[in-house]
């Protein structure tokens, strides 16, 4: 299989690092409330939660640090699985040069919520059954996945079809699609590292995560863009 078509080639993976940058700038208070506010207060709940216990201790007790911390952290979590399918809609259209208001892209994605929560599931299932029964065939899914949630909230199709499309779609693209996902984990490898430094170093994994948030959906733009170009001059 070729994995770097070469008609209609797309961007080389580090080089979408600067404009996710750009369009994080853009657009910094929907991505604020839409996904960063929710994870930092999950983070913070993790923190205050994990603080109070101890290395060797075999019985947690609960006391009103730790709930505080359980109470954030699961508010944190909700508030993200709520506002996410918003955060994807958000990230596609300032991808189209738009500049969408926080709400208007929460209030569109909540219609989404239960298609992308059951594709989500579908695909997560469906992806450890493939790596459990053979490591090549899951990886294979990874990849072929990889788009299907911006086509659950940008063409408002099923969970089934977006899996599909996702994965016909990106197989001319493979080789880019794995590029980005590449770079997703050595960043993720980087905030990791940043999160065991002292005091700050949550925050900077946090915000390490941030760097590349708009490049899958760079990468859904391009790919969409070149099937309209091939359905134009094909």
């Amino acid at each position: 299989m070729q994995l770097l078509r070469k008609d209609r080639p797309l961007k080389p993976s580090w080089s979408l690092v600067r404009p996710s940058i750009i369009l994080i700038r853009k657009n910094f208070w929907p991505v604020f409330y839409l996904s960063f506010l929710p994870g930092l207060i999950a983070v913070v709940g993790l923190v205050l939660a994990s603080s109070e216990v101890q290395p060797q201790q075999t019985v947690i007790h609960v006391d009103g640090r730790m709930a505080i911390g359980l109470i954030l952290a699961l508010t944190g979590a909700l508030w993200s699985a709520v506002t996410h399918p918003g955060f994807l809609i958000l990230q596609i259209r300032a991808t189209r040069g738009e500049h969408p208001e926080a709400m208007d892209c929460f209030r569109q994605g909540l219609r989404r919520l239960l298609p992308y929560i059951g594709m989500s599931i579908l695909a997560g299932a469906l992806t450890i059954m493939a790596l459990i029964a053979l490591i090549v065939p899951g990886l294979i899914l990874i990849r072929g996945f990889y788009l299907a949630q911006y086509y659950i909230v940008d063409e408002e199709i099923g969970m089934v079809d977006a899996l599909k499309k996702s994965f016909n779609d990106s197989k001319p693209n493979a080789g880019w699609i794995w590029g980005t996902i590449g770079v997703t984990v050595v960043f993720g490898a980087l905030g990791s590292i940043l999160g065991k430094l002292p005091v700050a170093g949550y925050l900077l994994s946090l915000l390490t995560g941030y760097v590349y948030v708009f490049a899958p959906a760079i990468r859904y733009a391009e790919v969409t863009r070149n099937l309209k170009v091939a359905a134009i001059t094909d």
